[in-house]
């Protein structure tokens, strides 16, 4: 789970702001991480920068960047032991923020309720369960001080397998002339200007 961005673990969040609210209580019970890049302002329709770091953070809010009210910025900060988002300048209207995250919950129940652990013997995986065995095959055999160099190289060649088959990636052109070389998303239209 930790070691890639799965796409049946990446989910999406939708939440609204509130007029004058800068902390809000949106990280779900499942929220591993967030996934880079994917905070938008759906309201405004501008990107949201963070989460920030505490150095970026703190150079946002004592002034040292032009301009903050152009672009919207995240903060997580643990308050009572929980992550609250903060949202930097406060909302002055209630707007739509969404994020893509990864959760933590791999395991399923025999019912398909996801967990973050095995349960029951009747658990699965939402992953390949072939790899989890590969990789606990060789843990096993290099606790016992036994030989396990094979068994790691197998589990790490399947795991790559995995991520590679999991990533979506766009097809590139190597034809100079085709304008749809880097596939943008589409701001403004293509046609008609004139």
């Amino acid at each position: 789970m930790k070691r890639h961005k799965w796409t049946f673990l990446t989910l999406e969040h939708t939440f609204s702001t509130a007029d004058g609210t800068a902390a809000y209580d949106e990280l779900q019970s499942d929220h591993d991480r967030f996934i880079d890049n994917t905070l938008w302002n759906r309201s405004t329709y501008k990107t949201v920068r963070g989460p920030l770091n505490a150095r970026s953070w703190q150079i946002a809010a004592s002034g040292l960047q032009a301009d903050p009210s152009i672009w919207s910025r995240i903060r997580l900060k643990p308050v009572s032991g929980a992550n609250q988002l903060y949202i930097s300048p406060t909302p002055s209207a209630v707007e739509t923020v969404v994020f893509e995250y990864v959760s933590d919950k791999w395991a399923k129940s025999s019912g398909g309720t996801l967990q973050t652990e095995f349960a029951a013997d009747a658990d699965t995986a939402l992953f390949d369960e072939y790899l989890m065995e590969l990789d606990v095959t060789w843990r096993i055999k290099r606790t016992m001080g036994l030989s396990y160099g094979d068994e790691k190289f197998e589990f790490v060649d399947r795991l790559n397998q995995a991520i590679a088959a999991d990533l979506a990636t766009p097809t590139l052109s190597l034809n100079a002339g085709d304008h749809h070389f880097f596939e943008l998303p589409a701001i403004t239209q293509e046609i008609g200007f004139g």
